[in-house]
């Protein structure tokens, strides 16, 4: 699933695209019961912080992953 040079061959994509998959599912619930407006809120807070922080350098920017449903 990872060659020598350390990257995923097509089968370790095709198995990381799975599990992306079935986490982003498995944690949607608790989004969806919070309901849109609270969410949107949560993320009017969130993003300004994540943003100074990966710009200040403290957190490489690949940490953070794509919104759900968007492409990786």
């Amino acid at each position: 699933m990872i060659n020598r040079a350390g990257e995923l061959t097509g089968d370790g994509f095709e198995v990381r695209e799975l599990v992306e998959d079935l986490t982003d599912d498995l944690a949607v619930e608790p989004w969806v019961v919070v309901g849109e407006e609270a969410v949107e809120r949560l993320l009017d807070l969130a993003v300004p912080w994540r943003d100074a922080i990966v710009g200040g350098g403290l957190l490489p920017g690949g940490m953070f992953g794509p919104r759900f449903g968007d492409a990786r």
